[in-house]
C-alpha cells in the first residue's frame, strides 16, 4: 500500500499550472493506495482518481468546485469521511463504489454513480439540492441504513436493476424514493417521509417488491405510474399521507396506481392503511387482522388484504 497521511491540499485549480486537473489528490493507474486523515479544502477536486484502486479514510473534503471525490473506472472505499459543499460529494462513473459511515452535506447531490457496482450504507446526506443518492445503470446496488434529508429526491434509481434499498430514512423532497425505468429492486424496511411522492415507480419500472416501509404525511405515500406493471406493494405503513387523518374520507386516499398492473396484497396480507384501520372498531368482524373490506387506491389499484394493526415499528434513531 502507499500511505498518504495527514496531508493539506487547499486552492488546487486547472488554472494554475502547478496542479493538474485542478485535484488536491490525483490518482492515475495507481495501485492499493490509501489516503488517511488529510483534509482536501477549496480544489477543483478533492480527490480525482482513473484506473486506480484506493480508500479514503478519516478525512475531510470541502468547497470542490467539481467534486469531492470524482473516480474513473476505478475501484474504491470512501469511510468515515465528511464531504461538505463540493459540486457532487462523491461522484463515480463506471467504478466499484463503496460509500460507509460519512457525512455529506451541502452539495448539488451527495452520491452520483454511473455503471459499475455501488453501494452506499451508514451515511448521513443533508442539505443537497438535487439528488441525495442517484444511480444510472446500475446493476445490484445497495442503498443501507442511511439518513437523507431535502433535495428533489432522496434516492433515485434510473435504469438499474435488482438491488436493495433498505432500512434508510428519508425525509423531504420531492421524491423519497424514485424507480425510473429500473425491475426487480426490493424496497424494505425504509421510512419516508413528508415527501411529494413517497416511493414513486415511472417508465417500465417492474417486477420491484416495496414491503415493510412506513410512508408517513407524504402526498402520497406510493406511486405506480401508468406505465409500470407486476410491482407488490404489501405489508407497509401508510400513515397521514394524502392529507388524511385516523378517519377514512374518500377525497384522501392514500396511494396512486394509473396502470392497474401492480399488486397492492399478497396471498397473506396487504398494507396497513391507518384511516381505514381506524375508522371503526368493527371493521375487523372475525378478528384476524385483516380489515374486512378492501381498500381502493386512487387509479385502478385495490388493496384487498388491509391490515388491522401496522407491521412496521417506529422510526427508528440514526446517530452518526
Amino acid at each position: 500500500w502507499v500511505l498518504v497521511k495527514e496531508c493539506s491540499v487547499e486552492g488546487a485549480s486547472p488554472q494554475d499550472d502547478r496542479f493538474f486537473r485542478g485535484a488536491g489528490i490525483l490518482l492515475y493507474n495507481s495501485s492499493h493506495v490509501r489516503i488517511l486523515d488529510c483534509s482536501l479544502r477549496g480544489n477543483d477536486e478533492g480527490v480525482y482518481a482513473k484506473f486506480s484502486t484506493f480508500t479514503v479514510e478519516d478525512s475531510n473534503i470541502e468547497g470542490s468546485d467539481s467534486g469531492g471525490i470524482v473516480s474513473y473506472g476505478s475501484e474504491f472505499t470512501v469511510e468515515n469521511t465528511t464531504l461538505s459543499d463540493n459540486d457532487v460529494g462523491v461522484d463515480a462513473l463506471q467504478s466499484r463504489t463503496k460509500v460507509v459511515n460519512c457525512v455529506i452535506r451541502g452539495s448539488h447531490d451527495g452520491v452520483y454513480a454511473s455503471g459499475g457496482n455501488v453501494v452506499v450504507r451508514g451515511s448521513r446526506i443533508t442539505d443537497v439540492e438535487s439528488s441525495g443518492i442517484e444511480l444510472y445503470e446500475v446493476d445490484g446496488p445497495l442503498i443501507e441504513e442511511n439518513y437523507i434529508e431535502g433535495g428533489h429526491e432522496g434516492i433515485g434509481l434510473y435504469r438499474s436493476s435488482n438491488g436493495s434499498i433498505a432500512n434508510n430514512t428519508v425525509i423531504g423532497g420531492f421524491f423519497g424514493i424514485f424507480l425510473f425505468k429500473s425491475k426487480g429492486n426490493l424496497v424494505v424496511g425504509n421510512w419516508v417521509e413528508g415527501c411529494e411522492e413517497g416511493i414513486s415507480v415511472d417508465y417500465h419500472g417492474n417486477g420491484n417488491e416495496i414491503v415493510l416501509n412506513a410512508l408517513v404525511g407524504n402526498g402520497y405515500g406510493v406511486v405506480l405510474h401508468s406505465d409500470t406493471s407486476g410491482n407488490l406493494v404489501h405489508r407497509n405503513a401508510f400513515v397521514h399521507n394524502a392529507g388524511s387523518g385516523d378517519h377514512y374520507d374518500p377525497a384522501h386516499v392514500q396511494a396512486l396506481d394509473s396502470s392497474g398492473h401492480n399488486l397492492w396484497n399478497d396471498s397473506e396480507m396487504g398494507n396497513y392503511w391507518r384511516d381505514w384501520a381506524m375508522n371503526n372498531d368493527t371493521n375487523d368482524g372475525d378478528g384476524d387482522g385483516i380489515v374486512d373490506y378492501p381498500y381502493r387506491i386512487e387509479g385502478y389499484g385495490i388493496d384487498y388484504l388491509p391490515l388491522k394493526e401496522s407491521p412496521v415499528e417506529e422510526i427508528p434513531e440514526f446517530e452518526l
